[in-house]
């Protein structure tokens, strides 16, 4: 089977979240196969044509590594449908120094954004904002409201629930009365969404309040709001449930401590003089 028609045709399979990750990563595997060629086999990908194919890419290392997870992807559920046999080792072309993010917005620059869409009459980006800040949920968790997600009252509180976010797993976050508004208003004017409206505010924002930060990107909000959480001594567990982690050790790469709680903390090493 051609590796173009395996990927048109299993697409939803392969990306069952759906969605605009979906989206993204089928639009980079047909980047991938236009380089690999229309006459590229499924299984005849060896490791050699994706070394040659990230070479000719000219963009950050990051966008480099979301077309590596999406060649993983497709070829290890190749390999699950027994169509090859084996799947390259992927993981050493990662580069790991910019697999994470470090930046964690101020208070100051979450408000600024805020007040900044809101002035131009995007309110939509404005309770996207409050709802990552208060919630911790990913841009593509978010962009759920109107869709499958749901509001869910249980024991006199509202929470949203995520039926499958982007690892797969089902999420249930707690809204406080800032984020319940929040989602109520997104899910209203949902429809003034897109990809190119979100990308142009955004880097409109970026350039007026953190310009030339490459790393003022949506995503650290979720950075913050981990960061907050653990500042306020919120347990990593219950941190990981909010953010829908798997892994303790996912959170904790999102959680940093500042300067203030490190000072803190060294205080209580102190010990009672007599």
């Amino acid at each position: 089977m051609l590796l173009r028609d395996f990927v048109e045709n299993y697409h939803h399979h392969i990306w069952p979240t759906g969605g605009d990750h979906a989206k993204l990563q089928l639009q980079r595997m047909r980047h991938v196969m236009d380089g690999l060629g229309e006459e590229m086999l499924i299984t005849d990908v060896r490791m050699m044509h994706i070394q040659d194919f990230l070479m000719t890419l000219d963009c950050a290392a990051s966008t480099r590594n979301q077309y590596i997870s999406a060649i993983s992807k497709v070829l290890n559920y190749a390999q699950q449908n027994q169509l090859i046999e084996h799947v390259p080792p992927f993981k050493g072309l990662y580069d790991k120094k910019t697999n994470q993010r470090k930046r964690v917005l101020s208070e100051t620059e979450i408000d600024h954004l805020k007040r900044y869409f809101t002035a131009l009459g995007e309110r939509w980006m404005a309770h996207m904002v409050t709802l990552a800040d208060q919630t911790g949920l990913r841009k593509g968790s978010i962009l759920e409201i109107g869709r499958s997600a749901q509001l869910v009252e249980e024991q006199d509180a509202m929470f949203c629930y995520i039926p499958t976010q982007k690892n797969g797993d089902e999420v249930m976050v707690p809204l406080n009365n800032e984020a319940l508004h929040a989602y109520r208003e997104f899910a209203r004017l949902r429809s003034c969404y897109s990809d190119h409206a979100f990308r142009r505010l955004w880097d409109e924002a970026r350039h007026h309040i953190a310009r030339g930060d490459k790393e003022f990107v949506f995503h650290s909000i979720r950075r913050t709001t981990a960061t907050r959480l653990a500042a306020q001594n919120v347990s990593a567990v219950i941190i990981a449930q909010m953010l829908g982690h798997r892994s303790l050790q996912t959170t904790q790469k999102y959680m940093m401590t500042d300067r203030k709680t490190q000072v803190n903390t060294a205080e209580l090493l102190k010990r009672t003089t007599h």
